[in-house]
């Protein structure tokens, strides 16, 4: 399931941004997974609003999907007790999946 979401957010972040890129965050208690984009053009709050099923924004007329896949990784993410959350970045847009630690 954890696959399925880092894969959700990495074809996300290649289809509405230039270029993707992985880092991991720890500590004590989580882990954050941080997909981060460049050259996407929608705000962390817009985003967010987009995490329910079948909710698409603006820019995805001509891009396949049905708006599914940020709800997938937030479903997955509350499986394993954790988030997905969005910050704004100096290059694009951030997709943060935060789960705790065994």
């Amino acid at each position: 399931a954890l696959e399925r979401a880092i894969t959700n957010l990495i074809d996300n972040a290649l289809k509405y941004g230039r270029s993707a890129s992985i880092a991991i965050e720890t500590d004590a208690r989580t882990a954050t997974i941080v997909v981060e984009d460049e050259g996407a053009e929608t705000l962390a709050r817009d985003v967010e609003a987009l995490i329910g099923p079948f909710e698409r924004g603006d820019n995805t007329r001509f891009i396949d999907g049905h708006g599914l896949g940020l709800s997938i990784v937030a479903t997955i993410a509350a499986l394993h007790n954790g988030a997905l959350t969005f910050e704004n970045s100096a290059s694009g847009l951030q997709a943060r999946l935060s789960i705790q630690r065994a």
